[in-house]
Protein backbone atom coordinates (compact mmCIF):
# COMPACT_ATOMS: atom_id res chain seq x y z
CA UNK A 1 0.00 0.00 0.00
CA UNK A 2 1.54 3.57 -0.88
CA UNK A 3 1.05 4.40 2.88
CA UNK A 4 3.11 1.34 3.97
CA UNK A 5 5.90 2.69 1.62
CA UNK A 6 5.87 5.73 2.47
CA UNK A 7 5.85 4.63 6.43
CA UNK A 8 9.22 2.23 5.06
CA UNK A 9 11.09 5.24 3.33
CA UNK A 10 10.78 7.72 5.98
CA UNK A 11 12.26 5.07 8.72
CA UNK A 12 14.94 3.98 6.00
CA UNK A 13 16.04 7.55 5.39
CA UNK A 14 15.03 9.31 9.06
CA UNK A 15 15.60 6.49 11.42
CA UNK A 16 12.29 6.15 13.59
CA UNK A 17 14.70 6.99 16.88
CA UNK A 18 14.82 10.42 15.24
CA UNK A 19 18.64 9.84 14.07
CA UNK A 20 19.06 10.85 10.94
CA UNK A 21 21.13 8.38 8.59
CA UNK A 22 22.59 8.44 5.30
CA UNK A 23 21.17 5.66 4.19
CA UNK A 24 19.04 5.18 1.93
CA UNK A 25 17.34 1.97 0.16
CA UNK A 26 20.07 0.21 -2.12
CA UNK A 27 18.75 -0.30 -5.70
CA UNK A 28 19.60 -4.16 -5.33
CA UNK A 29 17.91 -4.82 -2.18
CA UNK A 30 14.08 -4.75 -3.28
CA UNK A 31 11.17 -4.81 -0.82
CA UNK A 32 10.48 -8.21 0.57
CA UNK A 33 14.27 -9.36 0.08
CA UNK A 34 15.89 -10.87 3.25
CA UNK A 35 18.87 -10.31 4.49
CA UNK A 36 20.51 -13.63 5.15
CA UNK A 37 24.21 -12.59 6.14
CA UNK A 38 25.33 -11.57 9.19
CA UNK A 39 28.99 -10.20 8.04
CA UNK A 40 27.65 -7.62 5.52
CA UNK A 41 29.26 -5.06 7.52
CA UNK A 42 29.32 -1.92 4.71
CA UNK A 43 25.52 -2.63 3.88
CA UNK A 44 24.37 -2.90 7.59
CA UNK A 45 21.86 -0.62 8.63
CA UNK A 46 20.95 0.52 12.06
CA UNK A 47 17.88 -1.31 12.16
CA UNK A 48 19.35 -4.69 11.71
CA UNK A 49 18.37 -6.41 15.07
CA UNK A 50 18.54 -10.01 16.07
CA UNK A 51 15.25 -11.17 18.57
CA UNK A 52 15.25 -13.94 20.85
CA UNK A 53 11.91 -15.04 21.63
CA UNK A 54 10.98 -16.99 24.33
CA UNK A 55 8.31 -19.62 23.63
CA UNK A 56 6.16 -21.84 25.94
CA UNK A 57 7.25 -25.55 25.90
CA UNK A 58 4.71 -26.94 28.69
CA UNK A 59 1.24 -25.82 28.96
CA UNK A 60 0.13 -28.01 31.45
CA UNK A 61 2.63 -26.62 34.25
CA UNK A 62 1.69 -22.44 33.56
CA UNK A 63 -0.92 -20.65 36.00
CA UNK A 64 -2.57 -19.92 32.12
CA UNK A 65 -3.62 -21.73 29.38
CA UNK A 66 -2.28 -21.10 26.14
CA UNK A 67 -3.42 -22.41 23.19
CA UNK A 68 -1.69 -22.56 19.54
CA UNK A 69 -4.74 -21.63 17.19
CA UNK A 70 -2.57 -21.24 14.05
CA UNK A 71 -4.34 -22.18 11.20
CA UNK A 72 -3.51 -24.77 8.60
CA UNK A 73 -3.43 -22.76 5.48
CA UNK A 74 -1.95 -19.78 6.45
CA UNK A 75 0.45 -18.28 4.18
CA UNK A 76 3.85 -17.06 5.44
CA UNK A 77 5.23 -15.94 2.39
CA UNK A 78 3.74 -14.44 -1.04
CA UNK A 79 5.11 -17.43 -3.23
CA UNK A 80 2.96 -19.68 -1.54
CA UNK A 81 0.38 -18.38 -3.05
CA UNK A 82 1.33 -19.80 -6.15
CA UNK A 83 0.33 -23.58 -4.74
CA UNK A 84 -3.28 -25.15 -4.56
CA UNK A 85 -5.21 -25.08 -1.54
CA UNK A 86 -4.40 -28.76 -0.79
CA UNK A 87 -0.84 -28.10 -1.28
CA UNK A 88 -0.84 -24.93 1.04
CA UNK A 89 -2.66 -26.81 3.73
CA UNK A 90 -0.33 -30.01 3.87
CA UNK A 91 2.48 -28.06 3.78
CA UNK A 92 1.17 -26.39 6.97
CA UNK A 93 0.83 -29.80 8.33
CA UNK A 94 3.92 -30.44 8.07
CA UNK A 95 5.11 -27.27 9.73
CA UNK A 96 3.01 -27.39 12.01
CA UNK A 97 4.18 -30.58 13.02
CA UNK A 98 8.17 -29.44 12.82
CA UNK A 99 6.92 -26.57 14.62
CA UNK A 100 6.06 -28.63 18.02
CA UNK A 101 9.14 -30.48 17.48
CA UNK A 102 11.36 -27.13 17.61
CA UNK A 103 9.68 -25.86 20.64
CA UNK A 104 11.53 -24.06 22.62
CA UNK A 105 14.06 -20.21 22.73
CA UNK A 106 13.73 -18.80 18.88
CA UNK A 107 16.50 -16.63 17.35
CA UNK A 108 15.01 -14.57 14.74
CA UNK A 109 16.99 -11.97 12.93
CA UNK A 110 15.65 -8.39 11.09
CA UNK A 111 16.65 -7.45 8.54
CA UNK A 112 16.69 -3.49 9.26
CA UNK A 113 16.01 -1.94 5.58
CA UNK A 114 12.62 -4.09 5.10
CA UNK A 115 11.74 -5.39 7.83
CA UNK A 116 11.22 -9.30 6.96
CA UNK A 117 11.78 -11.73 9.59
CA UNK A 118 14.21 -14.70 9.20
CA UNK A 119 14.23 -17.70 12.08
CA UNK A 120 17.32 -18.47 12.25
CA UNK A 121 17.83 -21.11 15.55
CA UNK A 122 15.50 -22.79 17.89
CA UNK A 123 16.85 -23.88 21.26
CA UNK A 124 15.60 -26.81 23.43
CA UNK A 125 15.96 -24.70 26.46
CA UNK A 126 13.06 -24.34 29.17
CA UNK A 127 10.52 -25.33 30.29
CA UNK A 128 8.19 -22.14 29.29
CA UNK A 129 11.45 -19.33 29.33
CA UNK A 130 8.97 -15.86 29.90
CA UNK A 131 11.83 -13.00 30.12
CA UNK A 132 15.09 -13.00 28.88
CA UNK A 133 17.63 -10.02 29.70
CA UNK A 134 21.82 -9.49 30.22
CA UNK A 135 23.91 -8.73 32.32
CA UNK A 136 24.36 -4.92 32.48
CA UNK A 137 27.85 -4.38 32.17
CA UNK A 138 28.64 -8.30 30.49
CA UNK A 139 26.77 -8.03 27.01
CA UNK A 140 28.12 -12.01 26.39
CA UNK A 141 26.04 -13.05 29.20
CA UNK A 142 22.43 -14.18 28.93
CA UNK A 143 19.68 -14.81 31.39
CA UNK A 144 15.93 -15.95 31.09
CA UNK A 145 13.28 -17.28 33.84
CA UNK A 146 11.04 -20.33 33.53
CA UNK A 147 7.38 -20.08 34.26
CA UNK A 148 5.58 -22.55 35.92
CA UNK A 149 3.85 -23.04 39.22
CA UNK A 150 4.21 -27.12 40.21
CA UNK A 151 8.37 -26.18 41.81
CA UNK A 152 10.35 -22.93 41.70
CA UNK A 153 10.83 -21.45 38.49
CA UNK A 154 14.46 -21.44 37.61
CA UNK A 155 16.79 -18.47 35.99
CA UNK A 156 18.94 -20.58 33.25
CA UNK A 157 22.36 -18.18 32.47
CA UNK A 158 23.34 -18.37 28.34
CA UNK A 159 25.81 -18.11 25.72
CA UNK A 160 24.79 -16.82 22.55
CA UNK A 161 26.99 -18.55 19.95
CA UNK A 162 28.61 -16.90 16.31
CA UNK A 163 26.07 -19.27 14.71
CA UNK A 164 23.12 -17.58 16.65
CA UNK A 165 22.52 -20.68 18.83
CA UNK A 166 21.45 -20.44 22.45
CA UNK A 167 23.92 -22.13 24.56
CA UNK A 168 22.95 -22.93 28.29
CA UNK A 169 25.62 -22.44 30.59
CA UNK A 170 23.93 -22.88 34.02
CA UNK A 171 20.57 -23.00 36.20
CA UNK A 172 19.51 -21.65 39.83
CA UNK A 173 16.50 -20.96 41.48
CA UNK A 174 14.56 -18.14 41.00
CA UNK A 175 12.76 -18.50 44.97
CA UNK A 176 9.35 -18.81 43.67
CA UNK A 177 6.76 -20.16 41.24
CA UNK A 178 6.14 -18.64 37.76
CA UNK A 179 9.06 -16.24 37.74
CA UNK A 180 7.98 -13.61 35.21
CA UNK A 181 10.81 -10.89 35.80
CA UNK A 182 14.53 -10.02 36.33
CA UNK A 183 16.45 -7.54 36.89
CA UNK A 184 19.58 -5.73 38.60
CA UNK A 185 20.23 -3.51 41.33
CA UNK A 186 22.53 -0.58 40.83
CA UNK A 187 25.82 -2.34 41.55
CA UNK A 188 24.79 -5.33 39.48
CA UNK A 189 26.37 -7.59 42.40
CA UNK A 190 22.55 -8.62 42.68
CA UNK A 191 19.56 -9.55 40.23
CA UNK A 192 16.27 -8.87 41.06
CA UNK A 193 13.71 -11.99 40.48
CA UNK A 194 9.69 -11.56 40.53
CA UNK A 195 7.61 -14.69 40.84
CA UNK A 196 4.23 -14.19 39.99
CA UNK A 197 2.55 -17.16 41.44
CA UNK A 198 3.56 -17.05 45.18
CA UNK A 199 4.53 -13.26 45.14
CA UNK A 200 8.05 -13.59 45.85
CA UNK A 201 10.51 -11.38 45.35
CA UNK A 202 14.32 -12.90 45.61
CA UNK A 203 18.10 -11.07 45.58
CA UNK A 204 20.28 -13.77 43.91
CA UNK A 205 23.91 -12.71 44.19
CA UNK A 206 26.20 -13.01 40.94
CA UNK A 207 29.75 -14.05 40.70
CA UNK A 208 32.45 -12.13 38.73
CA UNK A 209 31.71 -13.71 35.73
CA UNK A 210 27.90 -12.84 35.79
CA UNK A 211 26.75 -16.31 37.31
CA UNK A 212 24.14 -16.49 39.33
CA UNK A 213 23.99 -18.48 42.92
CA UNK A 214 21.18 -19.59 45.42
CA UNK A 215 19.19 -17.06 46.36
CA UNK A 216 20.48 -15.01 48.90
CA UNK A 217 16.88 -13.40 50.23
CA UNK A 218 13.61 -14.08 49.42
CA UNK A 219 10.37 -12.22 50.67
CA UNK A 220 6.72 -12.99 50.05
CA UNK A 221 4.83 -9.94 49.49
CA UNK A 222 1.81 -9.79 52.46
CA UNK A 223 -0.71 -12.16 51.56
CA UNK A 224 0.64 -14.27 50.20
CA UNK A 225 1.70 -16.98 52.15
CA UNK A 226 -2.16 -17.80 51.02
CA UNK A 227 -0.65 -20.14 48.23
CA UNK A 228 1.78 -22.03 50.83
CA UNK A 229 -1.56 -22.69 53.38
CA UNK A 230 -4.25 -23.14 50.93
CA UNK A 231 -1.98 -24.71 47.55
CA UNK A 232 -4.84 -23.20 44.61
CA UNK A 233 -5.35 -24.44 41.70
CA UNK A 234 -4.87 -23.05 38.33
CA UNK A 235 -8.37 -22.93 38.39
CA UNK A 236 -9.12 -21.30 41.25
CA UNK A 237 -6.57 -18.14 39.50
CA UNK A 238 -8.67 -18.29 36.76
CA UNK A 239 -11.47 -17.62 38.47
CA UNK A 240 -9.92 -15.68 40.85
CA UNK A 241 -7.45 -13.61 39.30
CA UNK A 242 -7.17 -10.79 42.32
CA UNK A 243 -7.79 -13.99 45.26
CA UNK A 244 -4.37 -13.13 46.68
CA UNK A 245 -1.09 -11.09 45.73
CA UNK A 246 0.68 -11.73 42.41
CA UNK A 247 3.59 -9.44 41.84
CA UNK A 248 4.76 -9.05 37.93
CA UNK A 249 7.77 -6.57 37.70
CA UNK A 250 10.39 -5.10 39.24
CA UNK A 251 11.19 -2.01 37.28
CA UNK A 252 13.87 0.48 38.51
CA UNK A 253 13.25 4.03 38.19
CA UNK A 254 15.63 6.10 35.51
CA UNK A 255 16.74 9.06 37.41
CA UNK A 256 18.62 7.64 40.43
CA UNK A 257 19.12 3.78 39.63
CA UNK A 258 18.48 2.74 42.96
CA UNK A 259 14.40 2.56 43.29
CA UNK A 260 12.72 -0.56 42.58
CA UNK A 261 9.02 -0.54 41.49
CA UNK A 262 6.75 -3.82 42.09
CA UNK A 263 3.63 -3.74 40.51
CA UNK A 264 1.23 -6.67 42.16
CA UNK A 265 -1.77 -7.22 40.62
CA UNK A 266 -3.59 -9.08 42.76
CA UNK A 267 -3.10 -6.28 45.54
CA UNK A 268 -3.39 -3.15 42.98
CA UNK A 269 -0.53 -2.17 44.37
CA UNK A 270 2.56 -0.48 43.66
CA UNK A 271 5.56 -0.95 46.42
CA UNK A 272 8.89 0.89 45.81
CA UNK A 273 11.72 -1.01 47.14
CA UNK A 274 15.91 -0.04 47.69
CA UNK A 275 18.18 -2.96 48.03
CA UNK A 276 20.48 -3.05 51.50
CA UNK A 277 23.31 -4.83 50.58
CA UNK A 278 25.79 -6.91 53.27
CA UNK A 279 29.36 -5.66 54.37
CA UNK A 280 30.44 -9.28 53.96
CA UNK A 281 28.80 -12.07 52.10
CA UNK A 282 28.63 -13.75 55.21
CA UNK A 283 24.90 -11.60 55.51
CA UNK A 284 22.20 -11.68 53.34
CA UNK A 285 21.03 -8.59 51.26
CA UNK A 286 17.39 -7.52 51.82
CA UNK A 287 14.60 -5.54 49.99
CA UNK A 288 13.85 -2.49 52.23
CA UNK A 289 10.46 -1.02 51.08
CA UNK A 290 10.54 2.92 51.00
CA UNK A 291 6.98 3.60 50.10
CA UNK A 292 3.27 1.99 48.40
CA UNK A 293 0.78 3.36 46.39
CA UNK A 294 -2.69 2.00 46.35
CA UNK A 295 -4.47 1.75 43.00
CA UNK A 296 -8.37 1.54 42.21
CA UNK A 297 -9.59 -1.36 42.86
CA UNK A 298 -9.98 -4.15 40.17
CA UNK A 299 -7.52 -3.13 37.79
CA UNK A 300 -5.14 -5.39 37.82
CA UNK A 301 -1.97 -3.91 37.35
CA UNK A 302 0.30 -5.85 35.13
CA UNK A 303 3.43 -3.65 34.15
CA UNK A 304 5.38 0.27 34.70
CA UNK A 305 7.55 2.03 32.39
CA UNK A 306 8.74 5.18 33.10
CA UNK A 307 9.40 7.80 30.10
CA UNK A 308 13.42 8.44 29.00
CA UNK A 309 13.31 12.09 30.25
CA UNK A 310 10.31 13.48 31.66
CA UNK A 311 9.41 12.55 35.49
CA UNK A 312 6.07 10.68 33.99
CA UNK A 313 5.33 7.14 34.77
CA UNK A 314 2.86 4.40 32.57
CA UNK A 315 1.08 1.85 34.20
CA UNK A 316 -0.78 -0.88 31.97
CA UNK A 317 -3.63 -2.46 33.83
CA UNK A 318 -4.32 -5.70 32.48
CA UNK A 319 -7.56 -5.94 34.04
CA UNK A 320 -9.55 -3.65 32.70
CA UNK A 321 -7.26 -2.55 29.41
CA UNK A 322 -6.22 0.90 30.70
CA UNK A 323 -3.23 2.70 30.92
CA UNK A 324 -2.73 4.75 34.01
CA UNK A 325 0.02 8.30 33.55
CA UNK A 326 1.49 9.23 37.18
CA UNK A 327 3.23 11.85 37.97
CA UNK A 328 6.92 10.35 39.53
CA UNK A 329 8.00 11.75 43.00
CA UNK A 330 11.13 10.61 44.10
CA UNK A 331 11.42 11.77 48.34
CA UNK A 332 15.35 12.78 48.62
CA UNK A 333 15.10 10.51 51.99
CA UNK A 334 15.35 7.67 49.92
CA UNK A 335 18.18 8.08 48.54
CA UNK A 336 20.14 8.35 51.89
CA UNK A 337 22.63 5.56 52.22
CA UNK A 338 20.72 2.68 53.55
CA UNK A 339 22.41 0.80 56.87
CA UNK A 340 24.09 -2.64 55.80
CA UNK A 341 22.33 -5.44 56.30
CA UNK A 342 24.50 -6.92 59.55
CA UNK A 343 24.17 -3.18 61.14
CA UNK A 344 21.45 -1.51 63.23
CA UNK A 345 19.12 0.81 61.21
CA UNK A 346 19.29 4.17 61.73
CA UNK A 347 16.40 5.12 59.73
CA UNK A 348 12.30 5.24 59.65
CA UNK A 349 10.72 1.88 59.03
CA UNK A 350 8.02 1.59 56.55
CA UNK A 351 4.69 1.32 57.95
CA UNK A 352 2.32 -0.27 55.79
CA UNK A 353 -0.27 1.64 57.08
CA UNK A 354 1.25 5.06 57.57
CA UNK A 355 3.13 5.28 54.00
CA UNK A 356 0.73 4.00 51.88
CA UNK A 357 -0.45 6.74 50.13
CA UNK A 358 -3.60 6.37 47.57
CA UNK A 359 -2.43 7.12 43.85
CA UNK A 360 -4.89 10.29 43.75
CA UNK A 361 -2.19 11.78 46.89
CA UNK A 362 -0.39 14.33 44.66
CA UNK A 363 2.61 13.29 47.42
CA UNK A 364 2.40 9.72 46.85
CA UNK A 365 5.32 8.22 45.27
CA UNK A 366 2.90 8.13 41.91
CA UNK A 367 0.61 10.59 41.37
CA UNK A 368 -2.29 9.58 38.46
CA UNK A 369 -3.17 12.21 36.25
CA UNK A 370 -4.92 10.39 33.60
CA UNK A 371 -6.35 6.84 32.57
CA UNK A 372 -7.64 6.01 29.33
CA UNK A 373 -8.22 2.97 27.87
CA UNK A 374 -6.26 1.07 25.27
CA UNK A 375 -9.77 -0.30 23.44
CA UNK A 376 -11.33 1.81 20.75
CA UNK A 377 -14.92 3.35 22.05
CA UNK A 378 -16.40 -0.32 20.06
CA UNK A 379 -14.57 -2.44 21.99
CA UNK A 380 -15.07 -1.68 25.24
CA UNK A 381 -16.94 -4.04 27.13
CA UNK A 382 -18.68 -4.22 30.26
CA UNK A 383 -16.57 -5.61 32.56
CA UNK A 384 -17.38 -7.61 35.77
CA UNK A 385 -15.65 -7.00 38.92
CA UNK A 386 -16.70 -8.70 42.79
CA UNK A 387 -14.88 -7.93 45.94
CA UNK A 388 -13.25 -11.11 45.75
CA UNK A 389 -11.97 -10.34 42.11
CA UNK A 390 -13.76 -12.56 39.77
CA UNK A 391 -13.78 -11.01 36.16
CA UNK A 392 -15.06 -11.15 33.14
CA UNK A 393 -13.91 -9.34 29.85
CA UNK A 394 -13.02 -10.10 25.90
CA UNK A 395 -10.03 -8.31 26.05
CA UNK A 396 -6.63 -7.87 28.36
CA UNK A 397 -3.61 -6.00 28.30
CA UNK A 398 -0.28 -7.24 28.11
CA UNK A 399 2.95 -5.28 27.19
CA UNK A 400 3.64 -1.84 27.65
CA UNK A 401 6.51 0.04 26.22
CA UNK A 402 8.32 3.69 25.36
CA UNK A 403 9.11 3.88 21.99
CA UNK A 404 12.90 4.72 22.19
CA UNK A 405 12.23 8.33 20.57
CA UNK A 406 10.10 8.80 23.71
CA UNK A 407 6.92 10.18 21.74
CA UNK A 408 4.57 7.32 21.11
CA UNK A 409 3.98 4.36 23.90
CA UNK A 410 2.39 1.18 22.83
CA UNK A 411 0.35 -1.14 24.76
CA UNK A 412 -0.62 -4.66 23.35
CA UNK A 413 -4.26 -5.86 23.67
CA UNK A 414 -4.98 -9.88 24.06
CA UNK A 415 -8.82 -10.80 22.97
CA UNK A 416 -8.90 -7.27 20.85
CA UNK A 417 -5.40 -9.03 19.21
CA UNK A 418 -4.20 -5.30 18.55
CA UNK A 419 -1.34 -2.58 19.62
CA UNK A 420 -2.43 0.49 20.92
CA UNK A 421 -0.78 3.17 19.50
CA UNK A 422 -0.51 6.74 21.84
CA UNK A 423 1.29 9.93 21.63
CA UNK A 424 3.06 11.57 24.14
CA UNK A 425 2.63 15.04 25.20
CA UNK A 426 5.99 16.41 25.18
CA UNK A 427 5.23 18.59 27.68
CA UNK A 428 3.60 16.81 30.78
CA UNK A 429 3.44 13.16 29.53
CA UNK A 430 -0.31 12.62 29.03
CA UNK A 431 -1.22 10.01 25.99
CA UNK A 432 -3.54 10.69 23.30
CA UNK A 433 -4.47 7.57 21.61
CA UNK A 434 -3.99 7.56 17.91
CA UNK A 435 -5.46 3.70 16.97
CA UNK A 436 -5.69 -0.05 17.67
CA UNK A 437 -3.58 -1.92 14.80
CA UNK A 438 -4.63 -5.48 14.26
CA UNK A 439 -1.49 -7.33 15.61
CA UNK A 440 -0.84 -9.56 12.50
CA UNK A 441 -1.91 -12.43 15.06
CA UNK A 442 -3.68 -13.91 18.11
CA UNK A 443 -2.90 -12.59 21.17
CA UNK A 444 -0.43 -10.26 21.15
CA UNK A 445 1.61 -11.47 24.60
CA UNK A 446 4.84 -9.39 24.51
CA UNK A 447 6.72 -6.68 21.46
CA UNK A 448 10.01 -4.86 21.65
CA UNK A 449 11.60 -2.45 19.26
CA UNK A 450 14.39 -3.00 16.39
CA UNK A 451 17.80 -1.49 17.81
CA UNK A 452 16.98 1.98 15.98
CA UNK A 453 12.76 1.93 16.23
CA UNK A 454 12.00 1.60 13.16
CA UNK A 455 9.95 -1.85 13.64
CA UNK A 456 8.06 -3.24 15.65
CA UNK A 457 8.38 -6.86 16.65
CA UNK A 458 5.17 -8.39 18.08
CA UNK A 459 4.65 -12.20 19.61
CA UNK A 460 1.12 -13.63 19.06
CA UNK A 461 1.24 -16.35 21.22
CA UNK A 462 -2.05 -17.97 20.23
CA UNK A 463 -1.23 -17.50 16.67
CA UNK A 464 2.42 -18.41 16.82
CA UNK A 465 3.88 -16.10 14.78
CA UNK A 466 5.98 -12.84 15.15
CA UNK A 467 4.89 -10.23 13.39
CA UNK A 468 6.91 -6.96 12.51
CA UNK A 469 5.72 -3.43 12.13
CA UNK A 470 7.22 -0.33 10.45
CA UNK A 471 6.99 2.83 12.74
CA UNK A 472 6.03 5.95 11.30
CA UNK A 473 8.65 8.24 12.81
CA UNK A 474 5.84 11.24 12.72
CA UNK A 475 2.53 9.84 13.78
CA UNK A 476 3.57 6.80 15.64
CA UNK A 477 1.19 4.70 13.57
CA UNK A 478 2.27 0.92 12.65
CA UNK A 479 2.26 -0.78 8.89
CA UNK A 480 2.36 -4.27 8.85
CA UNK A 481 5.10 -5.94 7.42
CA UNK A 482 5.83 -9.45 7.09
CA UNK A 483 4.64 -12.28 9.57
CA UNK A 484 7.09 -15.01 10.43
CA UNK A 485 4.87 -18.46 11.14
CA UNK A 486 6.01 -21.39 13.18
CA UNK A 487 7.30 -19.33 15.89
CA UNK A 488 6.00 -21.98 18.71
CA UNK A 489 3.67 -20.17 21.47
CA UNK A 490 6.53 -16.87 21.85
CA UNK A 491 5.18 -14.89 25.19
CA UNK A 492 8.81 -12.69 24.76
CA UNK A 493 10.44 -10.66 22.38
CA UNK A 494 13.81 -9.26 23.36
CA UNK A 495 16.51 -7.23 20.73
CA UNK A 496 20.51 -7.17 20.28
CA UNK A 497 21.22 -5.01 17.36
CA UNK A 498 23.17 -6.84 15.25
CA UNK A 499 25.95 -3.89 15.32
CA UNK A 500 27.15 -5.44 19.19
CA UNK A 501 26.89 -9.07 18.06
CA UNK A 502 30.37 -9.00 18.52
CA UNK A 503 30.44 -8.40 21.89
CA UNK A 504 27.56 -10.85 22.71
CA UNK A 505 28.54 -14.15 20.62
CA UNK A 506 31.40 -16.49 21.07
CA UNK A 507 32.73 -19.68 19.08
CA UNK A 508 30.47 -22.53 20.12
CA UNK A 509 33.42 -25.04 19.63
CA UNK A 510 35.57 -22.70 22.20
CA UNK A 511 34.51 -24.04 25.92
CA UNK A 512 37.17 -21.81 27.32
CA UNK A 513 35.49 -18.49 26.85
CA UNK A 514 32.22 -19.51 27.78
CA UNK A 515 31.91 -18.16 31.07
Amino acid sequence: APQKEKILLERVTMGAGGQLNALGVSSNHQKGERNNSFERINESHADDTVFIVGGYTRCELLAHTPKDESKIGDDDDEENASFSVEERKASKKEENEEMKSKAGVHVLSLDGRTGQLEMVTTNDIGPNVAFVTRHPTKPDVIYASTERIDVEGEVVTMRLTRDLRLKEIARCSAGGKSTCYLNFNKSNRYMMSVNYWDAKLALIHLDDLGRPETPNTVFMQPGAKYVDDKKPTREEHWEFRQRWPHSHCIVTEPYHNMLHFVVDLGLDRIFVYRVGEPSTMVTAPEFVCKASVKLQPGKGPRHLVFHQTLKTAYLVNELDSTVSVFNVNVNDEWMEQLPLANEQPTMKTFDDEKDTKEESDETAALNVFQCISTLPEGSREQKVFTDRGVWKAASHASEIRVHPSGKFLYVGNRGHDSIACFKIDAEDGSLEFIAAVPSGGKCPRNFHFSANGGFVCVGNQNSSNVASFAVCPESGMLELVHVRHSVCLPNYVYPIPKSTLDLVTSSDDDEDVVL
